[in-house]
């Protein structure tokens, strides 16, 4: 069973920037974030591939491994971790933000094989988030035209959150090589098509 807490970066919720909005802060150590990459390939059936198609000619899997469905349990020490070291800084930088709960994180994958890309789009989200686990591939690197921000030397383990709508419109280009795992992340309600939600009591 995987350890959350042991998987907590040092300096989280110590230090951070801020370029445009798009805040970069230290979040999970490297040898969690391939923890994580580890599951992914366990689960390597549930994201979706163009090659593999359900009978009615539907995609088979899905685009995402949620938390919640990994386990509950990192699910709410995620939420704990975001309460403790990411709601601080959200206070600080965007005084008026409320949080009204979280989506489950998921794990993305990106591959030739499957899927390649993200196209331009907002989040339905107040505030997302994005974080790198690994960076053995070239290409798919998370980008904001309008802030002309490109995540390219974004450190594995580090999150990268912004405001998600109106103004941070991003992309994910084609992947070129190697297989990119990143974990998604947005505040509840959102425009996820499945609850795996927790509302933010506090």
């Amino acid at each position: 069973m995987i350890d959350y807490w042991k998987g907590v970066h040092p300096d989280s919720g110590k230090v951070w920037s801020n370029d445009k909005d798009i805040i970069i802060a230290p979040f999970w150590t490297e040898d969690f974030c391939n923890e994580l990459v580890d599951i992914a390939k366990f689960y390597d059936y549930k994201f979706t591939s163009h090659q593999q198609k359900n009978v009615d000619g539907s995609p088979l899997g899905y685009d995402g491994l949620y938390f919640s469905q990994i386990s509950q349990f990192m699910f709410e020490d995620y939420t704990e971790h975001y309460t403790r070291d990411l709601l601080p800084i959200i206070n600080k930088e965007w005084p008026l933000t409320r949080i009204g709960g979280w989506q489950s994180p998921f794990i993305l994958k990106y591959s030739l094989q499957g899927k390649p890309n993200l196209a331009p789009h907002h989040d339905l989200s107040e505030v997302s988030l994005n974080i790198k686990l690994n960076n053995d591939y070239e290409g798919a690197d998370l980008t904001f035209p309008r802030q002309d921000f490109n995540g390219k030397n974004t450190p594995v383990g580090h999150v990268t959150f912004w405001p998600s709508t109106v103004t941070h419109y991003h992309v994910v280009p084609n992947i070129k090589s190697g297989v990119k795992y990143s974990v998604t992340g947005w505040t509840w309600p959102s425009g996820a098509h499945e609850f795996h939600g927790l509302k933010n009591f506090k």
